[in-house]
């Protein structure tokens, strides 16, 4: 899982992620271009607990959800 993570903090530093210089609220306070406005706020959400459910049927991994 450390492996993972290192990789993935690699790979968002190399493309120059906001998040990972701590930018990260540019995210949040941007309008968001797609109009769901339900979707604001994610990160906020998440580090609440809130549990976020992915609409998107290209990512939808039934054997991974939780009954949410």
């Amino acid at each position: 899982m450390v492996a993972l993570k290192k990789e993935l903090f690699a790979e968002l530093t190399k493309q120059g992620d906001l998040r990972m210089n701590g930018k990260g609220a540019w995210y949040e306070s941007s309008p968001n271009p797609y109009g769901k406005t339900d979707e604001m706020n994610f990160y906020q959400k998440v580090k609440e607990g809130e549990k976020i459910r992915n609409r998107s049927k290209e990512y939808e991994r039934l054997d991974l959800e939780d009954g949410m």
